[in-house]
């Protein structure tokens, strides 16, 4: 078990920055998902804390070990990870035993030793009855879980996971979802997870890094990046926020009071007087035809469509800006509402 640091971490390709002066520090033991839109440069982080790309600048420390920086680079089979792709990679004429067993010949291990560890990890992920078989004997579920043994085994200082679950189907997603939670609390061993599905992040890491354009924008726990987007890019991105441009008015205590419109409202967060952010979603939005004028944001709408066991509805507020809320019943467009925050965060405007 161990965590890692990356100190001003950059790397280009083609003249293009995909990784771009990017500092982290990850503790021991966590569950850390790397998560952003595509091309946002959280493969190539994974590939470079790996040892499969070699940085520009900047270093990458596992534990107390400079493993790349100027005038260091260790070998990815000397960095003691362990690694599992979107591709399961099994070679299709060995067994499940066979597989996971692969990797552990060559170092030094007794054969007692190499059957011991191959039988634990198949048993930590459910598959010790399966050794004799093949991969192609297998579902997409239990070839994913072969995989995950196979580093497993290994007894790695990190596990890395490149989007392991993307092309399973949505029900597989989920078991295997719930066998990665588990395994990381039998473990305790440091996990690194990237996906673009930021549900999956937010259901499984303890700390969550999201990345755009190279560059880091917030890494905190799940209900941190939810509650405190610390960036607009967050802010959009987690959740799927909008951003209400508003006018913060003063420091309040509880929050900041702010003007959108003819609103004034009182909300969490850290800004300035001065242009403000508004994020909100919409679960932090209610239907209201009650209250003050001041307390609620006017708004027309779009358009409706039955969606989960309600209505939900597509709102224009403030200079035509789309929000979506949920109602019982469908509502026509061009329909006037009123829209009560019940839950939001305010952020300095920026440049």
């Amino acid at each position: 078990m161990v965590g890692f640091r990356l100190d001003g971490l950059t790397k280009s390709f083609g003249g293009a920055r995909a990784v771009d002066g990017l500092s982290l520090e990850v503790a021991d033991g966590a569950f850390l998902a790397l998560l952003g839109p595509s091309g946002c440069g959280k493969t190539t982080v994974l590939r470079l804390l790996a040892g499969l790309e070699r940085p520009d600048g900047g270093t990458i420390t596992i534990g107390d070990r400079v493993v790349a920086g100027p005038g260091t680079f260790v070998e990815p089979e000397d960095r003691g990870l362990g690694m599992v792709f979107q591709s399961y990679a099994l070679w299709p004429h060995m067994s499940v035993a066979g597989n996971v067993s692969f990797a552990l010949h060559g170092k030094g291990l007794s054969a007692a030793e190499i059957a011991t560890r191959t039988g634990e990890a198949l048993a930590l992920v459910g598959l010790g009855d399966r050794a004799a078989a093949r991969p192609h004997q297998l579902s997409g579920g239990q070839r994913q879980r072969v995989a995950l043994a196979r580093s497993l085994a290994l007894r790695p200082k990190l596990l890395l996971l490149d989007e392991p679950l993307a092309n399973l189907d949505p029900a597989l997603r989920t078991g295997l979802a719930a066998e990665f939670r588990r395994l990381h609390a039998e473990t305790r061993t440091t996990f690194v997870f990237v996906t673009h599905d930021q549900a999956e992040a937010l259901a499984l890491a303890t700390t969550i890094a999201v990345l755009d354009g190279g560059r880091l924008q917030q890494c905190a726990a799940p209900e941190e990046l939810w509650r405190r987007p610390a960036s607009p890019a967050v802010a959009r991105f987690i959740g799927d926020g909008r951003l209400l441009p508003v006018d913060v008015i003063r420091r309040a205590s509880g929050g900041v009071e702010v003007a959108l419109g003819a609103a004034r409202l009182l909300m969490p967060g850290d800004a300035p007087a001065g242009p403000g952010w508004l994020c909100v979603r919409r679960q932090g939005l209610v239907l209201t035809d009650a209250g003050s004028p001041d307390g609620a944001l006017a708004g027309s709408v779009r358009a409706s469509r039955f969606e989960g066991g309600a209505y939900l509805h597509d709102v224009a507020v403030g200079d035509d800006i789309p929000v979506e809320v949920h109602g019982p019943v469908s509502l026509p467009p061009g329909a006037p509402v009123r829209l009560h925050v019940t839950d939001g965060w305010v952020i300095p405007r920026g440049p």
